[in-house]
């Protein structure tokens, strides 16, 4: 049996992902000096500064980073870090990854959320394809919806709709997002918290689906000329820019906040785990 500390762990830094750690061609649209970090069909897709790929090399070193976004499984499992985080937030907070399994704890909390709506995710992808959109709408990991929604979508009317059947949207970035209610990044941190040995401390993201999340940590951090700072959101600080340098200034602002940390201990194994004789 594992004893009770009484002195902390290394801080859990909550981080999103795109946007955020990574960018795709659209911020990189000429890749020379970039490290890939993400290849999708055989294409460099995702990528991140040298300077950046060090500091967070070093986040995971002083700090324990856990990735909190909206991608699935497959879609995070792309991407390359400088160590495999341990647990992470997948799925806009509809699963807790824990060394590469679906944690089963939350799940059933999850599946009693989905259970509880008045409308299933098929139906809510069907929905979601009745307005312009640009794609074909795609169930995530078969406990969200989401889809690249046209200019001229007016989602007002399915918003309602969503509410009506126990869903909330985020519209962000061109895509919308359909979870149950009372899902997002930040549901899942109590247990989070339990898996890592300590209650998460610094937070960064640069979206309106991050705005809950650094909300809930002492230390949030986001691009000044990202979507969710734009918004007007003002509870945390800001960094200049949004794009790559944004990236290695998010991640410098991190290692000084853990500077400022307690002394920090290897935290406690993640669970659930496989022994191992």
């Amino acid at each position: 049996m594992r004893s009770e500390r009484a002195t902390p762990v290394r801080p859990v830094v909550l981080a999103d992902l795109d946007g955020t750690l990574i960018h795709s061609r659209r911020r990189v649209p000429e890749p020379d000096g970039h490290l890939v970090v993400e290849v999708y069909e055989g294409r460099d897709v995702g990528f991140m500064t040298p300077e950046a790929w060090d500091l967070l090399a070093e986040v995971q070193q002083r700090g324990y980073l856990v990735p909190a976004t909206a991608r699935t499984i497959r879609q995070f499992s792309r991407i390359r870090f400088p160590q495999p985080p341990r647990v992470a937030v997948l799925a806009g907070g509809a699963i807790v990854w824990v060394d590469g399994e679906i944690d089963p704890v939350w799940d059933a909390a999850v599946q009693e959320r989905l259970d509880a709506t008045g409308a299933s995710v098929a139906e809510v992808a069907a929905a979601l394809g009745e307005m312009p959109t640009t794609e074909e709408p795609r169930i995530g990991d078969d406990r969200f919806a989401y889809v690249r929604v046209a200019p001229e979508a007016d989602v007002t009317g399915f918003t309602a709709w969503c509410a009506e059947r126990g869903w909330r949207v985020v519209h962000q970035d061109g895509r919308i997002y359909c979870h149950p209610e009372g899902l997002s990044k930040v549901s899942p941190l109590a247990r989070v918290a339990e898996l890592v040995g300590s209650e998460p401390a610094i937070a960064l993201g640069d979206g309106l689906m991050d705005a809950e999340l650094l909300s809930a940590v002492p230390v949030a951090l986001t691009p000044a000329e990202g979507p969710l700072w734009m918004s007007g959101w003002r509870q945390g600080a800001s960094v200049d820019g949004f794009g790559p340098a944004s990236t290695t200034l998010l991640l410098a602002a991190v290692l000084d906040s853990i500077s400022h940390h307690p002394s920090p201990l290897d935290p406690p194994p993640a669970g659930p785990t496989k022994e191992h004789h």
